[in-house]
């Protein structure tokens, strides 16, 4: 019987008070706790974001010790790998707010995300579906993360959960990253080992994985958030070298991302339909099978969905490691825009780049009453340059200015009638200077 199947005593933490589990896996349970408050009780190290409360709930996992003293390296790992996820901070992140220790566990006090998971949302969307313009917000969201994971070294991240901004508006907060993978050691790669021979074989796989891991799917805790599933679920999103047993490096992770744009926008995994059994092997099959090059949306898909996002997905989803979008390109990608990307900045970034533009404007009316009067006058004309170089100016940031204001439309979930106003007028009056290029 495994762990989540039997009735595991409540934890007694230090400094928290355990609220109702969350969920139980192969290393430990995961709680919903709140830190006591007494005298001496130490606020979080930072707030949580999107929320005002001083003392929010948290997610807090708790990891057997017996499990780290079987490796010296492990505990080590541990402590060092808790030392770097304390220093990240990023919007699009979950946050390791605490972490304590008693003789029996070590407590991971880790930012509670009540919305659930990714997967949760589709299975309460229409067909499982996303609207384009959603699931390109939750893809820059991710992939705006994955940037910032990437520069701190970090590959392989597990979870995607849902929080909400302050105006209520989910987006998503990429969890489980390295930690698991310190405590419970080569998973994944045994993973991996077990599904390419199963696909050679022909055999079902006997693994479980976590509901809601969209990522790295074959998740180290093992985390279950209401039901099981089999090996078919982890299967759909690993990359063709992971299960060719290959060689696989980081890239890998590009290709799951792929798989979750493409779940996004048509309501299923590339290689089946989810409400449908499907052969384990033949999922297998497919995915490693070198054709096509690359993968598309559905033709009863496709036509309802952008070019740029159509395109985006083939490039995601190439199957060969080497011709398939690299990390670089994807960051720079204009359907990804990360340089606008919808934050609590987005509204005061697009008033700072209207302010200069219309500062531009000023001087451009100035430069053409100066160009006018002298022509009157008969005089030679010397601002022709200058004009034009204002001109260039006021375009950019009108142009800017309108993207961030379009993205904190985004991140507030709707614009006043005033706001749509000033924006048509500003886009308007781009087309204005255009024409004076």
């Amino acid at each position: 019987m495994s762990l989540h199947q039997r009735i595991v005593p409540l934890p007694s933490p230090p400094s928290y008070t355990i609220i109702r589990r969350l969920g139980a896996g192969t290393s430990g349970c995961v709680y919903l706790a709140q830190r006591q408050r007494t005298r001496h009780s130490r606020p979080h190290a930072r707030p949580v974001s999107g929320t005002a409360d001083a003392n929010p709930p948290v997610a807090l996992k708790v990891i057997a010790t017996q499990l780290l003293r079987k490796s010296p390296e492990r505990q080590d790992r541990l402590v060092q790998e808790i030392a770097i996820l304390k220093r990240l901070r990023h919007p699009h992140i979950v946050q390791l707010l605490d972490f304590e220790w008693d003789a029996d566990s070590v407590f991971l006090a880790l930012e509670w995300c009540d919305l659930g998971t990714l997967s949760d949302l589709l299975a309460k969307q229409p067909k499982r579906r996303l609207a384009e313009a959603a699931a390109r917000r939750l893809l820059r969201q991710t992939v705006s993360g994955l940037e910032y994971l990437r520069a701190n070294g970090i590959v392989h991240p597990e979870n995607l959960l849902l929080s909400k901004n302050p105006y209520g508006v989910p987006f998503i907060k990429i969890a489980d990253f390295g930690i698991a993978g310190s405590i419970i050691g080569d998973h994944d790669d045994n993973i991996a080992r077990q599904a390419g021979a199963t696909a050679a074989l022909g055999q079902q796989p006997a693994f479980s994985e976590r509901v809601g891991t969209l990522l790295w799917v074959y998740a180290a805790f093992g985390l279950r958030c209401g039901r099981t599933t089999d090996g078919i679920e982890a299967v759909r999103y690993m990359a063709p070298e992971v299960l060719a047993q290959s060689g696989y490096d980081a890239r890998c992770d590009i290709w799951s991302l792929g798989v979750i744009f493409y779940e996004m926008l048509s309501g299923s995994t590339p290689f089946a339909d989810p409400h449908a059994p499907t052969n384990t092997t033949q999922i297998l099959k497919a995915i490693i099978s070198p054709f096509p090059r690359y993968i598309s949306l559905p033709d009863t898909v496709a036509p309802g969905i952008s070019v740029e996002a159509r395109e985006l997905v083939c490039a995601l989803l190439t199957r060969s490691a080497d011709e398939r979008i690299s990390f670089d390109a994807l960051f720079k990608h204009n359907y990804v825009d990360l340089a606008h990307l919808p934050g609590p900045q987005s509204q005061d970034r697009g008033v700072d780049c209207i302010a200069a533009a219309v500062q531009f404007d000023r001087r451009i009316a100035d430069l053409r009453a100066a160009a006018s009067a002298g022509r009157s006058q008969r005089k030679p004309q010397h601002n022709t340059a200058e004009l034009r170089q204002c001109i260039d100016a006021a375009i950019a940031s009108y142009t800017e200015g309108v993207a961030h204001l379009i993205a904190h439309t985004e991140y507030a979930g709707t614009a006043t009638k005033a706001l749509k106003e000033q924006i048509h007028g500003y886009m308007d009056r781009i087309e204005t200077l255009r024409g004076m290029q």
